[in-house]
C-alpha cells in the first residue's frame, strides 16, 4: 500500500470544508482507493492523507490532485510514499466481526484472524 498526503493552506476554510461533499466521493471511487483523512491541524491548514493498494494508484492521484485548479486552497505540498505499518482497533473493523460475520480471533503479525483459526479476513 502506498499513501498520498497533501498539504494545504485554507484560501476559504468554510468553503473547503463544503467542498469535501464532492470531493470525498470523488477520491472514494478512484480506482486502488482503500481509505481516506481529511484533517485540519488548524484553522489556516489542512491536510489529507489517502492510502491507495498500489504505488501506481497513490502516483495517479497524486497527478489527480496536481491537476486540479486552486481555488478555496493552496496546495502546499504532494507526497507519495509506502505505508509501513497500520493499526485499527479490532472493534472499529465491521463492527467486530468480519464479512462473514465471525467474530475476530487473535491479531497474528498485523493480520486479522477469523475465529476458528481460519485465514486471515478483512
Amino acid at each position: 500500500m502506498h499513501a498520498v498526503i497533501i498539504d494545504v493552506t485554507f484560501n476559504d476554510e468554510a468553503a473547503a470544508r463544503a467542498e469535501l461533499d464532492q470531493l470525498v466521493p470523488q477520491v472514494a471511487a478512484a480506482p486502488g482507493f482503500v481509505a481516506g483523512y481529511w484533517i485540519a491541524p488548524s484553522s489556516e491548514k489542512g491536510t489529507s492523507i489517502v492510502v491507495c493498494d498500489s504505488e501506481e494508484s497513490a502516483q495517479a492521484l497524486a497527478g489527480m490532485a496536481e491537476g486540479a485548479p486552486a481555488m478555496v486552497v493552496t496546495m502546499d505540498s504532494i507526497t507519495v510514499g509506502e505505508v509501513l505499518a497500520h493499526a485499527q482497533a479490532l472493534d472499529s473493523v465491521s463492527g467486530g466481526g468480519c464479512r462473514t460475520g465471525v467474530r475476530h480471533g487473535p491479531v497474528t503479525a498485523g493480520v486479522l484472524e477469523c475465529s476458528a483459526g481460519r485465514e486471515p479476513c478483512c
